[in-house]
């Protein structure tokens, strides 16, 4: 098949999840890759397909501030340019691994093209700020087919307006790009967990806080990692009630750092109050880590008995699974040998894209 992906963005896991499904479908298809001059990982997608004779790598100017966003965004050849090389491909479809501002105007001149938009979250999370959705639902609205990550989102597709044959649910794939910078196999426990992504009032930082002040009293040695970008100032109190026994690195994560702070954990917690699923966990499993979550949206999809731990989002639940892994001989280890197994055989990404290929090829 010939595939266009389209990916405008530029920072976070969306390049590294762009660039896995790229590699998986560049195997067995001609490939057409849009992305931003400004992606973080240029180099790596350029190593990457600097010898595939099936795939074309071509950026394009996009914006990397507020400012930038509102002059480039008026600027029709911005748009023009993008499309124009879409149109010279002549697609069998074009593969949005997620949604950009600039969708609706590009969705609006490939109406010819089938597009099969990745939306990984259908609706906002508590707290977050609903001020882009009209544009975000805009684009879901202009795709002809969706492709989600979790099955308790199918009813909420369906609500806008998809039939089921429109939607394909495929899970989120485990990130080996990280696997790889982490080389650590040594069976000791490091007496550390980790909380790691964006700082934001759904992904439960009081829980979390709340469940260690409860833990470090069995646990005294025990440290919590807490890294990620965003506002800390509502949890204040509980940061200095833990403060001797926390780390916070409350900044934009690179992906070395992402995969040092991985590597020198024992387990990662989502202490989640809100949720669709999560990049944390297949990112966890790929890293052979196991995960404490919270039964929240469609996370216990992602967490099966023998790779992690699934909990009530109440932080003495959160405590006591974290208690009983550290109770418990070599537990951790157990379950993070599961989650290394699980991530390469159920979630990898030769199935995301063979999953893809096969609902491309029968909605084309």
């Amino acid at each position: 098949m010939k595939i266009t992906i389209l990916y405008l963005g530029r920072l976070g896991a969306g390049p590294v999840y762009t660039l896995e499904m790229a590699k998986a479908l560049a195997e067995n298809n001609s490939i057409q890759l849009v992305l931003s001059e400004t992606i973080e990982n240029k180099k790596v997608w350029e190593s990457t397909f600097s010898n595939y004779k099936n795939v074309s790598l071509q950026y394009f100017k996009t914006y990397t501030d507020k400012k930038s966003f509102t002059l480039n965004s008026l600027n029709y050849k911005n748009y023009y340019h993008i499309i124009m090389q879409i149109k010279q491909f002549n697609p069998d479809g074009i593969y949005a691994s997620f949604v950009h501002l600039w969708s609706p105007v590009l969705y609006l001149f490939l109406r010819k093209y089938i597009i099969f938009s990745t939306i990984h979250d259908l609706k906002t999370h508590v707290g977050e700020s609903k001020i882009l959705y009209p544009l975000y639902y805009l684009s879901i609205k202009l795709s002809d087919k969706l492709i989600i990550l979790n099955n308790k989102d199918i009813p909420n597709a369906q609500k806008l307006g998809f039939k089921k044959n429109d939607i394909a649910v495929i899970p989120h794939a485990s990130f080996g790009y990280y696997k790889k910078q982490n080389t650590d196999s040594s069976k000791f426990l490091k007496n550390s967990i980790l909380f790691i992504g964006r700082i934001e009032k759904y992904k439960g930082i009081g829980l979390l806080l709340d469940a260690f002040t409860i833990v470090k009293k069995e646990l005294p040695n025990l440290k919590l990692v807490i890294a990620g970008q965003g506002d800390l100032n509502p949890y204040q109190k509980q940061i200095a009630e833990n403060q001797q026994n926390l780390q916070i690195i409350n900044q934009w994560l690179t992906e070395d750092i992402i995969s040092d702070l991985i590597l020198k954990c024992d387990f990662v917690v989502l202490p989640y109050i809100d949720a669709s699923q999560s990049g944390i966990i297949p990112l966890a499993y790929g890293c052979e880590k196991t995960v404490v979550a919270t039964n929240v949206g469609a996370l216990a999809e992602q967490v099966p008995e023998h790779v992690g731990i699934l909990v009530e989002p109440d932080s003495e639940d959160i405590a006591s699974a974290i208690l009983k892994l550290y109770k418990s001989d070599n537990l951790i280890f157990e379950l993070g040998k599961n989650a290394l197994k699980y991530s390469e055989t159920e979630l990898s990404w030769e199935k995301s894209a063979h999953l893809l290929v096969e609902f491309m090829k029968k909605s084309i």
